[in-house]
């Protein structure tokens, strides 16, 4: 069980038994804070995926459109450190995006986070310029680890 994390069970006859779990703030801070750029064309994805990165400390700004993503980034390349991307989204995919931020920034940590990991191999990563993958559904602790991996 990660440090800071307390668990309360209360069991009541007939009922189902119920756990509680409370998660000191202070406990999931990254050991790296960054500016992340996260891209994902389904909203309910960006807000949740850039909840916990806040959670971990992180700046974060949000694109639901890869094709405004790449003009963001564009626009001031030197303002992130990282780049979090979903791979199917219309007019760009992720691995197009990544190939044009790379052509932009060659330097900059591009993660891949999808839920279709059997259509990208390592090869294809590599060739992309892709650091990480992120498999769909992502934890919190698993966001942490390979976000503070890329931010190296």
């Amino acid at each position: 069980m990660p440090p800071d994390l307390h668990v309360r069970s209360y069991d009541r006859p007939g009922e189902l038994t119920v756990t509680l779990t409370e998660l000191h703030p202070a406990s999931l801070y990254s050991s790296r804070r960054g500016r992340i750029l996260f891209v994902d064309d389904e909203e309910i994805i960006c807000e949740t995926y850039c909840g916990m990165l806040l959670l971990l400390g992180h700046e974060v700004s949000m694109r639901i459109s890869s094709v405004e993503a790449l003009e963001a980034f564009k626009a001031e390349p030197d303002e992130f450190d990282l780049v979090i991307t979903d791979q199917a989204m219309p007019h760009l995919t992720g691995l197009d995006l990544a190939d044009h931020l790379k052509k932009i920034r060659p330097n900059i940590s591009i993660i891949l986070c999808t839920g279709y990991s059997e259509l990208i191999t390592p090869q294809t990563a590599v060739d992309f310029g892709i650091d990480k993958i992120l498999i769909k559904p992502v934890g919190i602790w698993q966001m942490r680890e390979v976000v503070d991996s890329a931010l190296g």
